[in-house]
């Protein structure tokens, strides 16, 4: 039967002299390391060169064809100028408050009104009342 070693000198060996020992290997034997560390390196920075090539060139391919694909066609779109209704917030007064205002504008600005009214609510009491006033 073994007699168990007491656990200070265990600790001493595992805490002190383990990492002695690999200290000392890598420096006895760093002449035959260091070239294999060297070419591990130069190979990853080979093959990221290599990577980062191909990615570019990749990247330039595509920007080629979608430059080369051809673009729809742009809608052009009109912009029209309304005027400003000679009243203001017409649109949200009614007719019974319309009526009143009409013979004091200009008969340019009835004629508005009476475009807007024809082509918006379409009421019969204020196109009635432009059509008289513009007689």
């Amino acid at each position: 039967m073994t007699v168990p070693r007491p656990p200070l000198p265990e600790l001493v060996e595992v805490a002190l002299f383990g990492p002695l020992g690999v200290v000392l290997a890598v420096l006895d034997n760093f002449p035959s390391i260091k070239p294999i560390g060297r070419a591990d390196v130069l190979q990853q920075i080979r093959s990221a060169r290599m990577i980062g090539t191909m990615t570019v060139a990749q990247a330039r391919r595509e920007v080629e064809r979608r430059m080369a694909e051809p673009r729809p066609a742009v809608a052009v779109v009109e912009t029209v100028v309304v005027a400003p209704l000679p009243l203001e917030n017409y649109d949200r007064l009614t007719a019974a408050q319309v009526l009143p205002l009409l013979a004091g504008l200009s008969q340019a600005e009835r004629d508005r009104l009476a475009d807007h009214e024809t082509s918006h609510r379409n009421r019969r009491t204020v196109i009635t009342r432009l059509d008289q006033l513009r007689t």
